[in-house]
């Protein structure tokens, strides 16, 4: 969270202690152990989560027809909470709505007197990898390219940057 927000720890003259360069390749860094921190996360799930599931239930029809009308509905909502709070450029953020490790985390949550009988494990799956691959559909769509926070420290305490005032944004 530090390195993330540096000018909020290191504000005005402070900020000439820091060597900039050396907090780029730590932000990198840390970006890449959570990168791989997190496949290793989402493979142990996917492990544990596989043999719950039906391969053949994804070529059932209706299997196919709810779990895209959940997804539809998943969009919908999306778009219109967007709508409401009047964000005017919601794509890619429309699409950006994963389901994965959450999801299996919740449907193994669900006591036994809960659980719905013949529910077939192909709805998850289903909605899972389509939400994944719309989702990764709309980031390669959007061509833009989100510098990293420091890259934008960096160059506004070297001068390069006229808005001395503003901080980094995130997306």
């Amino acid at each position: 969270m530090v390195i993330a927000n540096v000018r909020l720890f290191f504000p005005g003259k402070t900020a000439v202690l820091l060597a900039h360069e050396k907090i780029n390749q730590i932000y990198h860094e840390l970006h890449i152990i959570t990168l791989e921190t997190a496949l290793v996360v989402r493979t142990f799930f996917f492990v544990v989560f596989g043999p719950s599931i039906v391969i053949t239930s994804l070529l059932n029809l209706k299997v196919s027809l709810i779990s895209l009308r959940i997804i539809n509905s998943i969009y919908t909502i999306r778009f219109v909470i967007w709508k409401v709070f009047e964000v005017n450029d919601i794509l890619p953020r429309l699409f950006v709505a994963p389901r994965g490790l959450l999801t299996v985390l919740l449907f193994y949550a669900i006591r036994e007197e809960a659980q719905i009988v013949n529910f077939e494990s192909g709805f998850l799956l289903f909605i899972i990898i389509s939400t994944s691959l719309i989702m990764t559909w709309a980031m390669l769509k959007d061509k833009k390219k989100i510098n990293p926070p420091t890259e934008e420290i960096a160059k506004e305490y070297t001068g390069q940057n006229s808005q001395q005032e503003t901080l980094p944004t995130q997306q």
